[in-house]
């Protein structure tokens, strides 16, 4: 099982820097994406996906697509349950 791994990040953000760290404990490979406060047309984006979830915007925004499946988890703020569940827990069952 293929797992693509996004987190969309912003300054100053406690939460990012701990998921980040999370996952590279982990070894988990991950891209990060910058949400600069200038980028309106992304954080729209973002507040759409918040509220089609029934979650309020805080970062991060964690994005986990199987690759093999087109299946998609996401959320947002810091999460280390779903870290567990939705990543190490599948990449363990692949195995």
């Amino acid at each position: 099982m293929a797992l693509e791994v996004t987190v969309y990040t912003k300054d100053a953000c406690g939460d990012c820097r701990r998921t980040k760290s999370n996952l590279n404990q982990r070894k988990v490979p991950h891209q990060t994406v910058h949400v600069a406060e200038d980028n309106i047309e992304l954080i729209e984006k973002l507040r759409a996906i918040a509220e089609q979830l029934g979650s309020k915007l805080a970062m991060p925004y964690v994005k986990v697509v199987n690759t093999d499946t087109g299946d998609t988890e996401e959320w947002f703020g810091h999460r280390s349950d779903l870290i567990v569940e939705h990543i190490i827990a599948k990449r363990r069952g692949s195995l």
